[in-house]
């Protein structure tokens, strides 16, 4: 292989972890916005990049699961809206590898919430709710964005797994909380 190939690889595998980490930052990110309880996060390659987030004690006392369905569903899809904000590129959100399984996640949350609010949609229902959805995850990533950048820059920087607190006193340094 050529130097120049090699060069080409190794940037290719830099960005691809790059995005990654930011698909996974902003999982991470919205989750802890919403007040769910961040557990792990993993970068160790393109099978094991992922987030372990949980529901929070006092979502599952106070929340109803038609919101907590739909926050789920908000969460799935700030990975793949982290990846198109840093690409400059909405229309990535729906085509990228990456995307795939958080929008099939964030469908089914959005079609259990609808089945348990007893109401009848149409078609559009989905789409409505996922164009509001959208704009509202892209400008709260976009407020943040900084604290998504610290937490894609600690995934990067982690050996292995960035376990919870880690995670969490990365955020809130982003966030400007005093430690």
């Amino acid at each position: 292989m050529t130097d120049e190939r090699k060069e080409r690889r190794r940037k290719f595998a830099s960005e691809f972890f790059r995005e990654s980490a930011i698909h996974e930052a902003g999982h991470l990110v919205m989750a802890w916005l919403a007040g769910f309880d961040v557990v792990f996060a993993t970068l160790l390659g393109a099978e094991t990049a992922r987030a372990s987030i949980r529901a929070s004690s006092w979502q599952k006392d106070s929340v109803d699961e038609i919101q907590l369905n739909l926050l789920w569903a908000e969460v799935s899809l700030s990975g793949p809206m982290a990846v198109a904000i840093a690409r400059s590129d909405d229309a990535i959100l729906l085509s990228y590898a990456g995307a795939e399984e958080d929008l099939k996640k964030a469908t089914s949350h959005v079609s259990r919430a609808f089945e348990l609010s007893y109401q009848l949609f149409d078609d559009d229902a989905d789409l409505n709710w996922e164009q509001v959805s959208r704009a509202r995850i892209k400008a709260t990533l976009r407020k943040h964005w900084r604290t998504v950048l610290a937490v894609a820059n600690a995934l990067l920087d982690s050996p292995e797994v960035l376990e919870g607190v880690a995670i969490v006193e990365v955020i809130e340094r982003a966030e400007g909380f005093k430690k």
